[in-house]
């Protein structure tokens, strides 16, 4: 244990804690490695102190930071220094219990955090839809206060030292359209506007970055590449600020871009690649997903037609034909309880990937069963897809210890695809078939040992997703789109 003392003469205990925190190298392990490699070792030294002094202090502190960086990489997840204050000025300003994290020197010390009681809802044998309703409220107004309290007007939270961040052209007309303030909208024109050279490419396709300094754009995923998520979300915030400023290069900057994925969009498959080259603005893969690299081109479609007021045609026709694509060539269905999933495909082979970032796609697809003028049928299929990715999402959750999801899941090679088995059930005699199609259940029961489920966890790491939220506007969509007046 050692102490140090802060700025304000505060001094403060470092205790290493967590499972691990035994575990560091010790010097025998260390002396053991040396000795194994000192002929090596020898030759290095020699080498270094042939060299000049400049030179020998360059390498020394390039090994320093390496040194460090390795250690912060390798232990980083595991050690923690627990600060005990020792100043009763400290002690007044802070919470009684250990901080596991350090105070900042300056600026106002971490308040309590705001006390949040569930509603505890008792539903017997069938989900009450009101009292769930009324859990997502008592939700939001705890996430809204707390934004209140910790990090208005700022868009950004480090929860644990409460630093904040403000960004996002999105944010700015989010505020606007709630609040009406003039300066919101003046400050996301300005944004805007400092946003345009990402366009400036050969396709029209934007760049990752820009730096507002002097306007240039940067790429990010290799020298001319730009992926299919980042040329497909930025359609929303731009015509609607096209709509709010009456700037017609906002929106024909945009529209370029759905045009040319209307244009590349593949004959046979319906989709998109990931990548795309913004040189010539071809595609530059082979790569097709709903998850991660492409997902918001996919939902942004739909919901470009809807801010419209239903009245931008091209954008609800690309979206009903890319997800007859996504229907036909991305959902697969397991063997044992018949979950359904999302996954991604490369050159016609499935990853057999199931995403978190995924989930985001059943409130897709019921949004569209609930919003849009589909036929009967059609609309039908689009609810069943909803309840059954919905269902594996969270399924995902409910089958861990823990309860918290996986943020990939790898699902047995065994697992067909969905669409010829929906078909076959629908072709089959109504008097014998089942109630449901495939991959749709009525409280499937979790399954708590792994090696038991037909699926592992491909990267066991949680990361808080609004898809989370989703996952209720696609097992009830109704209760969420047409609430109560209460």
């Amino acid at each position: 244990m050692t102490e140090r003392r802060d700025d304000d003469g505060h001094t403060y205990a470092l205790v290493p804690t967590g499972p691990d925190a035994e575990s560091l190298p010790s010097p025998s392990t260390s002396s053991r490695r040396r000795h194994h490699s000192r002929g090596v070792l020898s030759t290095l030294r020699a080498k270094f102190l042939s060299l000049r002094p400049i030179p020998r202090l360059l390498i020394i502190l390039a090994g320093s930071l390496i040194g460090v960086y390795w250690l912060l990489w390798l232990f980083g997840d595991t050690v923690s220094w627990r600060l005990r204050s020792h100043s009763s000025e400290a002690s007044s300003s802070v919470p009684d219990e250990d901080l596991e994290i350090r105070p900042p020197k300056s600026g106002p010390t971490i308040p309590d955090r705001p006390k949040y009681e569930p509603v505890v809802v008792d539903e017997g044998d069938q989900p009450d839809w009101a009292a769930r309703a009324l859990q997502v409220k008592h939700a939001f107004l705890h996430a809204y206060n707390g934004y209140m309290k910790y990090a208005f007007p700022w868009d950004e939270l480090l929860p644990l030292n409460n630093k904040r961040v403000n960004n996002y052209l999105g944010g700015l007309l989010s505020a606007h359209s709630m609040t009406k303030d003039p300066i919101l909208l003046r400050k996301a024109d300005e944004l805007g506007a400092a946003l345009l050279p990402a366009f400036n490419t050969t396709s029209g396709y934007p760049k990752f970055s820009v730096r507002p300094s002097d306007g240039t754009a940067m790429a990010y995923w290799g020298k001319n590449l730009v992926i299919l998520a980042e040329m497909g979300s930025c359609q929303m915030e731009y015509k609607y600020l096209a709509h709010l400023t009456g700037k017609r290069e906002y929106f024909e900057k945009v529209e370029h871009i759905r045009e040319m994925m209307e244009k590349h969009q593949d004959a046979d498959k319906h989709l998109l690649p990931v990548f795309f080259n913004f040189d010539d603005g071809t595609p530059a893969s082979t790569h097709f997903s709903i998850g991660a690299l492409a997902d918001s081109a996919y939902e942004y479609l739909l919901k470009q037609y809807l801010l419209t007021a239903k009245q931008e045609r091209k954008a609800l026709d690309l979206y009903l034909s890319m997800t007859k694509g996504i229907i036909e060539n991305l959902l697969y269905i397991s063997p044992k309880r018949q979950l359904l999933f999302a996954t991604d495909i490369e050159r016609g082979v499935p990853s057999y990937i199931y995403e978190h970032l995924s989930c985001f796609l059943p409130g897709l697809f019921a949004l569209g069963a609930h919003t849009l003028d589909l036929p009967p049928a059609e609309k039908q299929t689009h609810l069943w897809i909803a309840e059954g990715l919905a269902t594996t999402c969270w399924l995902s959750y409910a089958d861990q210890t823990t309860g918290l999801g996986p943020e990939e899941m790898l699902f047995t090679t065994s697992s067909p695809k969905w669409y010829p088995e929906y078909t076959k059930w629908q072709n089959a005699n109504k008097a014998t078939r089942s109630a449901l199609p495939p991959g749709v259940h009525t409280n499937p029961p979790p399954v708590k040992e792994f090696l038991q489920r037909e699926y592992t966890n491909r990267r066991d790491a949680y990361l808080l997703r609004p898809e989370v939220c989703v996952l209720g506007t696609a097992l009830n969509p109704v209760v969420l789109i047409t609430p109560s007046p209460q």
